[in-house]
């Protein structure tokens, strides 16, 4: 009986061993999730920060201390938090529904894009904006989706969004995402500010007269020189970029922007949350509300 006795006091030991090891095991993977909630919450919040940060820099009174809204990056930390914050004029971007033909087919050809397909490709954007329904020399209407088993057709009308041009029969998804940085709706310029372009536009822009891409990468080195400015100091006027298409030149309003945070939360010198948030805001100059929110956008990469 003894025996017997010690076999079932060692089993029930045995058995709370277990019961044990899965409630601690349980308890910690309850309380890294947590964590990790918590410190995404964080990063969230920290990109939001960012984000009414630059658009507290879009509103300055005094333009000469606004930061440029180019596309720069810039570092803002606070606490033990790192922000990226990236301000954007649409007027540097080529607008979907006004910019002209030849200047689409001159970002086509700066991303690689050949001849014949640049032209099918151009003639098939142009052919999703207007309101006819009348085919380019290479484009695409109705009868062309079809045949793609696309029942849609093609709009006849102006592109609401910039994703919506992966509906453009022939555009790639891979080609796509190299375009999507240098466009925009939101300009309505036929052609683009160059003091607020993107690289990918102004790559665009280069004629080979008088410019090269030596020339222009010592304009995108200095650019990012000047945006280590310190805070509320005034950044230097800065050079003009030679030999750039006239074509394709035109001045922003300043009227749109889009302002772009990625927050990084460290623990221990290690990264344990990111977050994305961008918002595109029109400003209105009206002092109670001095801008609105176009469009609002979290958790996708940006940078």
């Amino acid at each position: 009986m003894r025996g017997v006795a010690l076999i079932a006091v060692l089993w029930i030991v045995a058995l709370l061993t277990v019961i044990g090891a899965g409630f601690a095991l349980d308890m910690r993977t309850e309380t890294t999730l947590t964590q990790e909630l918590l410190a995404g919450a964080r990063a969230r919040a920290a990109a939001e920060a960012g984000v009414f940060r630059g658009i507290w820099e879009v509103l300055k009174p005094d333009r000469r201390r606004r930061w440029r809204a180019d596309g720069t990056e810039r570092r803002w930390s606070f606490r033990s938090y790192r922000v990226v914050i990236a301000l954007q004029d649409e007027g540097g971007r080529i607008d979907l529904n006004s910019g002209s033909r030849e200047l689409l087919g001159a970002l086509l050809t700066a991303n690689g894009v050949e001849d014949e397909r640049r032209v099918a490709l151009v003639d098939a954007i142009q052919d999703w904006r207007d309101a006819d329904d009348a085919r380019g020399a290479n484009g695409a209407e109705d009868p062309e989706y079809q045949a793609e088993g696309r029942a849609a057709g093609a709009k006849d009308a102006p592109f609401n969004t910039v994703p919506e041009l992966q509906q453009v029969l022939g555009m790639s998804r891979r080609l796509y995402e190299r375009l999507a940085p240098a466009l925009t709706v939101h300009s309505h310029l036929p052609g683009v500010d160059a003091q607020l372009a993107p690289p990918s536009v102004l790559r665009a822009l280069l004629t080979g007269e008088g410019g090269s891409e030596g020339a222009l990468d010592k304009f995108l080195e200095d650019k990012q020189r000047e945006a280590e400015v310190p805070g509320g100091a005034e950044e230097p006027p800065r050079a003009a970029i030679p030999g750039l298409d006239p074509r394709f030149l035109s001045t922003s309003n300043g009227e749109i922007y889009t302002i772009q945070a990625m927050a990084t939360v460290r623990r221990s010198n290690v990264a344990s949350a990111v977050a994305h948030v961008s918002a595109t805001i029109r400003v209105t100059n009206q002092p109670k509300r001095p801008y609105t929110v176009l469009a609002w956008r979290e958790g996708r990469e940006l940078f």
